[in-house]
Parts: C-alpha cells; structure tokens; sequence
C-alpha cells in the first residue's frame, strides 16, 4: 500500500511538471523563480519583456548556463569599475554617469531589459581576478589588466574593445615638455602592468635616463605622485585625466606626447562563455549603430529598415538576439539612452568632456581608427 501511494505521488509531481514544461514549449507565460522587479510602463512593453524572460529562462534550464540565469534571478548586472573618479562611474540625481556605467547600462538593456537595473561595483586592478571568478561582479569594465598571464594564471578572458587609450605622463605645470626635460626624472608606475613596460621601452628609446619609482598598484601609484615621492606619473589618458579633475585647484598638466595607446577591454571570468558571448554583441551592436549613425534622434529611420543587418540590430528579425540570449529590442532602446559607441565615448571622456581625450584609433575604420564591428547576419 505504500509503495502504492508513494507511486501515486511520483506521478502527481510528475505530471505537474510536464505541464508546466508544456506552457514553456507552447509559448505561454511561465511565473519566473524570481519576480523581476520592473518600473512601471505600459502593458504591451510590460508583456513582450514576461514573454522574453520566460523563452529565454526555458532555454538556458535546457541548456544549463548558469550565469544568465543567475544574472536573470538577481535581475541586475554587477560591473566593475574605478569609483574613485567620475570619467569611469558616479552617482548623481539618484542615476548612474560616466563611460562605465553608460556601456553597463547598454548590458543590462541586452540581458534584463532594463537600464536601471545595475550595480556599479569598485574593484581595483589587483582584485579584477576574485571579483569575477567569486560572482562580486558579472563584468569588469576600465581598470582590467590584460595580457597571457592574465588571461591563464588569473582567469580573466576579454571579450570587447570598450576603447583605445593612449599612456601619457602627468607632471608639475612648472616642468617643461620637451623630452629632455624628463633626464633623470623620477616617475611613478604601477609595477608589473603595460604602462611600466611601455615606460621603460620610451625611456630607452629617447635616452631619458629616468628612473620609475614602482607601486603595487594604480591607486597606490596616485597617491605616492600626491604625496611628492616623485616628479612625474604614467598611466592611461583616462584614469590620469580623472585624477587631474578630481583635483580642481591641481598644477598638474599632462605632457602632450603619448607613450603608447592599447585597448580598454571588458572582461568576465574565464569558462563564462556565455555571457561572455552577450557582452562581446552588446559592445560589437553599439560600434555597428555607430557605423549606420542611429542616434536618438533618427531612430524611426531605423525601425523596420528593409536592410537586413540594420533590421537583425533593431530586433526586427530576433532570432540571433535570441539565440545570443539578448532582448531583440535592447539596442533601440540603448541608442536612445545612452547612445551609439561614439557617443557614449565623446559625452563621458572625449570632446564632449572636461577630459578632452582624442579617439584616435578608437574611432572605427572607417573613420581612420583600428574598431571593426563585426557583421550582425
């Protein structure tokens, strides 16, 4: 009799769940394990999002991806960045500002929908590797360090050009700029990054006889130029253009002359190739609405475009969104919030700025510069 009724039991579950694996396979709205928290808007827009978030949470149980789904259950995208200055994230008027927060943003729309939906977390250079493969973070944004011994013994695996910035050196307004006012200079550098290599390649080149004082990291590195321990500071254009504004009353300059320019990549947890995938498209859609100039001005233009990469972009044929695990609408609205590639570099740290920093090879071939989106077909 008991094996009778615990049968009976099996069955029932049984049967429940088959059901509602039928309301998935059939289209039908599936109650998530987790209620996103959405703002309010109208029903339509409130239903296509329901509908997206249960085709997309029956695909990755079938398939077993983890990090969406996780991503999908918090309802938010955690990215890392520098809060210590403004041109990467900061908080204002109850909102996120800044390049990194506009491109979290953009993911966000991608993967939850929703452009609010965000945490911008501090990492520092030397924490990028627990960040990501602890789960503090989904993404790191500027600040990760890239090369082989990064991508193999710290298992961070980068996934997108967010921009190309140029190393500079900052120094008093009372020093000169010409290259011989550097010999014998003592500069800060944060040891063991490309900007310490890339300084030493530069001194030997012109023969500078300058000597780096090294710092375990960039903040490090900041604070030892503040403290006077030595004449000049190298790293990139953005972080040494931020700390120049955070200091508004500051004699520092930035010496014209770059010692060389390299990517900004966006980085995740080595094996998350998933998600991965997703923030590689999210960034790769921004440079191609940039490449068809989509602003938000002209994006009715746009909409049902009988091109067939513009329409695949907008979500008019979703299927590689989907297959991607993105909401086929998120650029629409990311081109509206936030912008196209460009302009989500020009507002926060190029001519649209306080900081001024030129795009150079940041800009995309066609224009002169080394970004090639990748064919959205």
């Amino acid at each position: 009799m008991k094996v009778f009724f615990s049968l009976l039991v099996v069955l029932a579950g049984f049967t429940g769940f088959e059901a509602q694996a039928q309301k998935v396979l059939s289209g039908a709205q599936v109650r998530p394990v987790v209620q996103p928290a959405v703002n309010p808007e109208n029903k339509e827009k409130r239903a296509e999002r329901e509908e997206f978030m249960a085709i997309q949470k029956a695909q990755q149980e079938a398939q077993g991806i983890s990090t969406m789904r996780r991503i999908r259950q918090r309802d938010r995208i955690r990215c890392g960045t520098n809060l210590q200055l403004k041109c990467f994230a900061y908080r204002e008027d109850d909102m996120w500002h800044g390049i990194d927060a506009d491109f979290c943003k953009a993911i966000a729309l991608a993967v939850v929908g929703d452009a609010d939906h965000i945490e911008m977390v501090n990492v520092e250079a030397d924490e990028v590797s627990r960040a990501l493969n602890s789960g503090r973070i989904d993404v790191m944004l500027s600040g990760a360090p890239i090369s082989a011994r990064s991508e193999v013994s710290k298992n961070i695996m980068p996934v997108g050009v967010l921009y190309y910035e140029p190393q500079m050196l900052m120094m008093s307004e009372k020093d000169g700029e010409e290259n011989e006012d550097f010999i014998g200079k003592k500069i800060c550098v944060a040891e063991g990054t490309d900007y310490s290599r890339n300084f030493e390649t530069f001194n030997n080149e012109h023969n500078l006889e300058a000597k780096t004082l090294p710092f375990p990291t960039v903040k490090a590195m900041r604070e030892g130029f503040l403290l006077k321990r030595c004449d000049m500071a190298t790293a990139g254009a953005v972080y040494l253009s931020g700390m120049k504004q955070a200091m508004a009353k500051s004699n520092f300059k930035i010496f014209p002359e770059p010692i060389s320019v390299a990517p900004v990549m966006a980085s995740v947890a080595r094996g998350n190739n998933d998600f991965g995938l997703a923030v590689k498209w999210v960034i790769n859609g921004l440079q191609l609405a940039e490449q068809y100039g989509m602003n938000a001005k002209n994006l009715n233009f746009f909409r049902g475009h009988n091109n067939p990469e513009i329409r695949n972009l907008m979500g008019d044929n979703p299927q590689l969104w989907n297959g991607l695990g993105l909401f086929p609408k998120w650029l629409d609205q990311a081109v509206a919030i936030v912008g196209n590639y460009g302009a989500i570099f020009e507002r926060n740290v190029g001519a649209e700025s306080d900081y001024k920093i030129k795009r150079e090879q940041g800009k995309l071939i066609k224009d002169g510069g080394a970004i090639y989106p990748e064919p959205f077909l």
